[in-house]
């Protein structure tokens, strides 16, 4: 995958929220133009091993990268207040400079959204020739 036409995207999940990411990974994947482009961030506050092998297999037909970071929500939003479900995975986005320090950009997706446009066309609409 070329490094210049890389579409970087976060999404932050644990086990709770599972389906969500599952579905929004793959209709960002789906309806992307160039989907051996996109590199999915997942930050991960607690996703089992047969979940994670779930989505890595829905997505490997996309040829699109996935890099998993974990994220230990007791260390790093210990005293943060909890959202439904018990999960403090929507502050993960506030970590995102520290995982991932030499991406210049990235577009954050919550894991309660379908994408039904292009990623592509946002991407280079924020990153124009």
């Amino acid at each position: 995958m070329p490094s210049n036409n890389e579409i970087h995207v976060a999404l932050a999940s644990d086990d709770n929220y599972f389906e969500g990411l599952l579905t929004t990974a793959w209709t960002i994947v789906r309806n992307c133009s160039r989907p051996g482009d996109v590199v999915l961030h997942i930050l991960d506050g607690g996703i089992s091993q047969d979940h994670w092998a779930l989505l890595t297999d829905r997505l490997a037909s996309f040829g699109c990268a996935i890099d998993r970071l974990k994220v230990d929500q007791g260390s790093s939003f210990g005293g943060f207040r909890s959202y439904h479900g018990g999960g403090k995975m929507t502050y993960a986005r506030l970590l995102l400079p520290d995982l991932l320090p030499t991406t210049a950009q990235i577009v954050y997706s919550d894991v309660d959204i379908i994408w039904l446009a292009d990623i592509a066309e946002l991407w280079d609409s924020l990153n124009p020739d």
